[in-house]
């Protein structure tokens, strides 16, 4: 998650404040939380009513906090045990584009072509997931939005691809079978119109988080000596 985050927010540029919070926030609050536990061999609500009864509010919150990102990061969590059980069938469903919840903009381009090559090297994807029109295409097939078709290929790689069959191959609309296998099938976002109706709760990721969930609390049940 955090390589799309810095991505997100201006690449390499990122890493400057992330850190600088880092080492002069972020882990120094970390350290003392650690410590203040360990010396007092208390939670976070004890703590703080024994530090400051006034500051009794803040253990409170930390709660909350902790609770609302266990929902959203466990979820996540939960997606990937479903990835991890999907991965072990013969035919990964995220790779092609003939499954019951592709739609005809679906754009196989992990086959074996010299046009999907193209599409997966030279990396023509946006931000949202679609591919990007081609813009500089030549005649011979000498560039592809911009960039040479030769790099990462060598130089005797037979790019004489039309324009007219590349543009009918990839356009705005088209996506690709792992976005559409997560929106589709993981997720279902096509089954809802909004948040009046969010649809049916699917049985399988249920199963996932709740595993998940389950494995947290066993972890935690007796407390930090359950971890050692």
């Amino acid at each position: 998650r955090f390589p799309y985050i810095c991505y997100q927010n201006g690449g390499g540029a990122f890493l400057i404040p992330y850190t600088l919070m880092l080492v002069f926030g972020g882990l120094p609050l970390f350290y003392m939380e650690l410590a203040l536990g360990q010396f007092h061999r208390c939670g976070c609500l004890t703590i703080w009513r024994r530090i400051c009864p006034a500051l009794k509010g803040v253990g409170y919150a930390i709660c909350i906090i902790d609770t609302y990102m266990g929902m959203y990061y466990n979820t996540i969590i939960g997606w990937a045990v479903y990835y991890l059980f999907t991965s072990f069938r013969s035919e990964l469903p995220w790779t092609t584009c003939n499954n019951s919840w592709n739609t005809p903009n679906c754009v196989p381009i992990l086959q074996d072509s010299p046009v999907a090559a193209a599409v997966t090297a030279n990396s023509v994807f946006s931000q949202d997931g679609k591919l990007d029109p081609l813009d500089d295409m030549g005649s011979e097939g000498s560039g592809f939005g911009g960039r040479e078709f030769g790099s990462g290929f060598g130089s005797s790689l037979d790019m004489n691809v039309g324009e007219g069959l590349v543009r009918s191959i990839v356009s705005n609309s088209s996506t690709s079978p792992a976005k559409e296998f997560f929106e589709r099938s993981v997720l279902e976002i096509h089954r809802s119109d909004g948040l009046n109706r969010m649809g049916d709760i699917k049985g399988s990721i249920s199963l996932c988080v709740f595993a998940v969930f389950l494995l947290v609390y066993f972890s935690l049940w007796k407390g930090v000596r359950s971890t050692g």
